[in-house]
């Protein structure tokens, strides 16, 4: 079964894109207890993994008992929002027609929360177990895979499909015609607008993956790629367009970090040219959220602070070891 993982070309589909069979082959001293499904779709826009738990339930949790049959694991949890009732439902009819093997698999409503999706959120909200920071969740004996992964995944082992496509969110203002698609990996960006009935002529802003975690796109001119589960089309004024300010010390963006860190005083210590003392700071622990950025009543770049001294941090490390 892992070889037809490996050789399907599986990714996490959640946007990580990291390979399926790399992350299901557990080193010899890593033990996991649970596999958790990750169907909390949190961003804003994006409906791509709520459109498979609607089309496909039946291989979702059939590609959660074989990749749970791979770990060894008798435990899956499915971790859903509350305000996706519908896929709820599908996926519980879907176990009870389904035969489990002595598995036992929850569907577990969540709360409606952003970041409920980001692994460590979820780990802890389904088991109550907290990752450790800088931590993977096979550290408290959890492994996390996406919904679609799981499709993907059931139709690897089945059928030997390849992953050859997706469901992408092409959502935003700036779009006619908001539409999931089912897309051939490969396929134009430009395609998938025209398909939905084209872009708006006040669009600014084109982005790849959700409004809050996603990456600039400079053009359309581009292939749909794995990872990819969102296309959003965005109108008005850009973030940071006129620039920012000052920090003034609210303490907002502490008080919404998941995590707990300290945006406000990483992103000091960058202006200052000083990146190499923000480790105290969190700035390796931050997973790039956004939400201290959304929340920065000086309209900050806290998140591309955070990334510049993560990057900083990290380049001095590999100049340390060598």
């Amino acid at each position: 079964s892992l070889a037809r993982i490996r050789e399907a070309g599986i990714v996490g589909l959640g946007g990580a894109a990291f390979p399926t069979y790399r992350k299901l082959a557990l080193p010899a001293n890593v033990r996991v207890d649970t596999l958790v499904v990750n169907g909390a779709e949190c961003e804003p826009y994006l409906t791509s993994d709520y459109s498979v738990m609607l089309s496909q339930p039946t291989e979702v949790i059939q590609g959660a008992l074989a990749m749970a049959r791979i770990l060894g694991v008798a435990r899956v949890l499915v971790g859903v929002e509350v305000d996706k009732a519908p896929a709820v439902e599908k996926l519980r009819s879907a176990i009870a027609e389904t035969s489990l093997d002595g598995a036992s698999i929850e569907v577990v409503p969540c709360e409606v929360r952003y970041p409920q999706g980001a692994e460590r959120q979820l780990v802890t909200a389904l088991t109550g177990r907290v990752v450790p920071p800088r931590a993977l969740p096979t550290a408290v004996h959890v492994l996390v895979q996406n919904v679609a992964t799981a499709a993907a995944v059931h139709e690897a082992i089945r059928f030997r499909k390849p992953l050859l496509d997706r469901v992408v969110t092409v959502s935003g203002d700036g779009i006619a015609q908001p539409k999931n698609l089912r897309v051939p990996v490969g396929t134009l960006l430009s395609q998938l607008v025209a398909f939905c009935g084209g872009m708006r002529p006040d669009t600014t802003r084109l982005i790849a993956g959700g409004p809050m975690m996603g990456r600039a796109l400079p053009r359309l001119d581009l292939p749909l790629i794995k990872g990819m589960n969102g296309l959003l089309l965005l109108t008005g004024r850009g973030p940071f367009e006129h620039g920012y300010m000052p920090c003034v010390q609210c303490g907002r963006c502490i008080e919404s970090c998941p995590l707990g860190l300290e945006p406000d005083q990483v992103s000091i210590r960058i202006e200052a040219g000083r990146p190499l003392e923000t480790e105290p700071f969190g700035a390796l622990d931050c997973y790039e959220c956004g939400c201290c950025t959304y929340v920065c009543p000086s309209e900050r770049p806290l998140l591309q602070f955070m990334q510049v001294a993560k990057s900083s941090l990290r380049r001095a490390s590999e100049i340390r070891i060598k």
